[in-house]
């Protein structure tokens, strides 16, 4: 795989808020190979490189790609993903490792049914973590959403 493409700006310049026609969509199509799509109601749609531990969301009324997903190995049936991470995290990363790099959230949410996340509006990414409890210190990254800042 081309090496700029596991780069997060990558994503975040050629990606997110792009039609998924676009040349630079295409292109990574091209080199990742045939996605896994999953459409939902109102033509949503997920698509995904499990192999690559990547998948981005399309929003159906716009045909634009609204996000990009980056996962830790063994979510979903993800492989890690092998690019950088934004910001200089890594997957080894604890909730509380990315609290002390990024500062506390501008949202957070999860349990009890889904594992704790946290997000920074401001600098386009959520962290969802491993676990659902806000107790548990050493609560690993499961996967990282990029999205256009607010």
């Amino acid at each position: 795989m081309n090496p700029t493409l596991l780069q997060p700006s990558f994503f975040t310049e050629h990606l997110i808020g792009r039609p998924y026609t676009s040349d630079s969509v295409q292109s990574l199509i091209h080199d990742l190979g045939e996605p896994d799509v999953k459409i939902y109601k109102g033509g949503d749609s997920y698509y995904s490189w499990k192999s690559h531990g990547l998948s981005f969301f399309v929003k159906g009324s716009t045909n634009r790609i609204e996000s990009v997903f980056l996962y830790n190995e063994s979510i979903d049936g993800f492989s890690r993903y092998l690019g950088k991470l934004p910001h200089s995290l890594t997957f080894d990363a604890t909730n509380q490792d990315v609290v002390r790099k990024l500062g506390e959230p501008d949202d957070k949410g999860g349990p009890p049914y889904m594992g704790v996340w946290i997000a920074y509006e401001s600098l386009g990414i959520q962290l969802d973590f491993k676990n659902k409890s806000w107790d548990d210190k050493d609560n690993p990254i499961a996967f990282v959403t990029l999205f256009q800042p607010s």
